[in-house]
């Protein structure tokens, strides 16, 4: 499919590696979503997430693995006249629909927190992760089912 504004692959990639934050959603118990902001790592066509062991994320995720997780950044405002209605948006978004799991093995989690700080703490040694904060940190991958990402104006 050939979207209007549809994004590369590789301009996905650009987008997912800059963005510090997401908004992931899941299904509430009644089948009504719940979203909330997440701190993610896009790796190895999977993405990751770290979260505690309880909470309504974690509950639902446990439950029904059905995932979306939105990434956007906007670049400011156009105007194509001068009716308010005329103002657009210039942005990159990416829409990432899965399935999350709860990784379980230790030394996958413990390379999917070196990532997470390489990301986020690049100028610290995340060389030796203690077991005990490996083991009280919950780690979740979302296998994709689809990725798809649109862009719109100039990055100014």
């Amino acid at each position: 499919m050939n979207r209007r504004g549809a994004m590369t692959a590789e301009q996905i990639a650009v987008l997912l590696s800059r963005s510090a934050a997401g908004t992931l959603a899941t299904v509430n118990p009644d089948g009504s979503p719940y979203a909330a902001p997440v701190h993610f790592v896009a790796s190895g066509g999977k993405v990751l997430i770290h979260c505690g062991y309880h909470g309504r994320k974690f509950d639902n995720i446990r439950r029904d693995g059905r995932v979306c997780l939105a990434v956007w950044e906007m670049f400011g405002l156009r105007s194509d006249g001068g009716e308010p209605c005329r103002t657009g948006t210039n942005y990159e978004s990416v829409i990432i629909t899965g399935t999350a799991s709860v990784i379980e093995d230790l030394d996958r989690k413990r390379s999917a927190l070196r990532e997470f700080a390489v990301k986020y703490a690049p100028d610290k040694d995340a060389g030796d992760i203690p077991d005990e904060a490996v083991k009280k940190t919950c780690v979740i991958e979302i296998e994709s089912s689809e990725i798809t990402g649109k862009r719109k104006g100039d990055k100014r």
